[in-house]
């Protein structure tokens, strides 16, 4: 018997979010509703956020979500996610100016241990930013040694201007 086999992987089948080649695209600032990183699977390392000088080193060792955001105007942006689905997942977020795998800049990192991250981050008009989304399970904080699992959880994230710094006053 002969068969002819042709084998792919990361096609265009992938669910939006899931690798940087097919991300979940925001066209604007606004609040976008009912994201997870439930089931996308861990396609990228600890390694790969090694330039977000982040203590928590071990985040993209689980699920993570794949964004991108494209500015309309320059200026500082609020990256804030809330209605976390899992209480004992402790999210980060990573705003980044290519894919995680790809060497890139880190341009924010938003870490909150049971809670939900925030950051901000100084972005250039019409340049695409990729923003991942990773969850992992702090399980202990002894001395300073942090033991963690892989973690997942539904969210909510918000992107806004930040607000414009008040003038200086001549007093």
């Amino acid at each position: 018997t002969e068969l002819d086999l042709t084998i792919s992987g990361g096609s265009g089948n992938c669910p939006p979010g899931l690798i940087c080649e097919n991300p979940i695209n925001f066209p604007g600032v606004g609040l976008y509703t009912d994201m997870t990183s439930c089931g996308f699977g861990d396609d990228y390392q600890d390694t790969d956020i090694a330039g977000c000088n982040n203590p928590l080193a071990f985040y993209l060792n689980s699920e993570e979500t794949v964004m991108t955001f494209t500015p309309s105007s320059s200026g500082c942006y609020i990256f804030e996610t809330s209605n976390g689905s899992n209480p004992d997942a402790d999210p980060a977020i990573f705003i980044f100016d290519d894919c995680p795998d790809q060497a890139p800049d880190c341009i924010g990192t938003g870490v909150d241990e049971n809670d939900m991250p925030a950051t901000t981050a100084q972005l250039e008009a019409g340049v695409e930013y990729y923003i991942v989304f990773s969850a992992i399970e702090i399980m202990s904080n002894t001395g300073g040694i942090i033991t963690s699992g892989p973690s997942c959880t539904d969210f909510d994230i918000e992107i806004t201007p930040c607000p414009p710094e008040a003038p200086s006053q001549d007093c």
